[in-house]
């Protein structure tokens, strides 16, 4: 790895980034908690497939943050930086100002804790930008106490520079390369054809316990992720190498519950104009009526609207 440094005129803080890709990797940050005024950090990783129009859940980082910056580059998702630090009572005294450096690799499902640059100074921030320019990561300001002006720059290993077959495949961590045809290239997501299980080369997995499963509670996320799910006898999820009933491996198969319609209703408004639905004034939150099952149906009712949502 070589890190350089860079000065700029205009410090900014906090500003936004996208990136172009026929699968976009979406690492989360934080979400409210329902029942109370907090927030709870997330290290989930999503990938939206723009041809499936669905989300697919990736391996878990396992470092939650937001204000966080990420790239894709030379097969991997590279994520630097963002505040780790949580204000509330469920802190667990984490920093605010951090300088991770994450690497996801793309084909085989894994993450990576990354070297931090070796700089003559502190580099931690949050709220800063990245971009990827001639095979390289820059990271632009932030703020880490005072608005930084600063750009760090991130040159991984080019995988055209390994001649041998042995230097090519062990390239990394940060870079996946892949040895074809008597050269050594940079692996790309197209190379998978949507597939989301690990390439052929990458170490074998774990066979998946049914405790990593237990946490997705409908047929959709238990079957749409890289933990090895299936959704079992219509009510659980369990490791796909549990015995079962009757299950669902293929998220295309799940049917569409009036439990999972209503569960994604924010207000009172969008939940009252299912008649499957009713809005809870206390949680507040929107359930499923009771004794209704499968319905794939939205009816809408002013009269449920204006009794319910004053």
């Amino acid at each position: 790895m070589r890190d350089q440094e860079k000065k700029k005129n205009s410090p900014i803080a906090d500003h936004s980034r996208v990136t172009k890709a026929v699968d976009i990797p979406v690492q989360t940050s934080r979400v409210p908690l329902r029942s109370t005024a907090e927030c709870k950090y997330r290290g989930k990783l999503l990938s939206l497939r723009m041809n499936l129009e669905h989300l697919f859940i990736l391996r878990e980082s396992n470092f939650p943050r937001y204000l966080h910056s990420a790239v894709l580059l030379s097969g991997t998702l590279l994520v630097f930086g963002g505040n780790t630090h949580n204000d509330t009572s469920l802190s667990n005294g984490a920093k605010c100002f951090s300088a991770d450096f994450l690497a996801y690799d793309i084909a085989c499902d894994e993450w990576r804790l990354l070297p931090k640059p070796d700089l003559h100074r502190d580099v931690n921030r949050f709220g800063h930008s990245a971009v990827v320019s001639n095979g390289s990561m820059y990271v632009f300001g932030g703020f880490s106490g005072v608005l930084l002006n600063d750009v760090l720059v991130y040159r991984p290993p080019s995988c055209q520079a390994f001649l041998a077959e042995e230097g090519c495949v062990k390239a990394g961590p940060g870079v996946r390369c892949i040895w074809s045809r008597g050269r050594c290239l940079t692996w790309e997501s197209s190379m998978a054809n949507g597939s989301l299980t690990p390439a052929p080369f990458c170490p074998p997995k774990a066979v998946t316990v049914d405790e990593r499963c237990y946490r997705f509670s409908d047929c959709a996320s238990c079957t749409a992720n890289t933990n090895g799910c299936q959704w079992c006898d219509d009510k659980k999820c369990i490791s796909a190498s549990s015995n079962c009933t009757s299950n669902v491996k293929n998220f295309t198969e799940c049917p569409v519950r009036n439990e999972q319609v209503c569960s994604k209703l924010a207000n009172c408004k969008s939940c009252s104009l299912n008649l499957n639905c009713q809005w809870d004034q206390n949680q507040p939150e929107c359930h499923a009526l009771p004794g209704l099952n499968v319905s794939g149906v939205i009816h809408y009712s002013e009269h449920s609207i204006i009794s319910q949502c004053r």
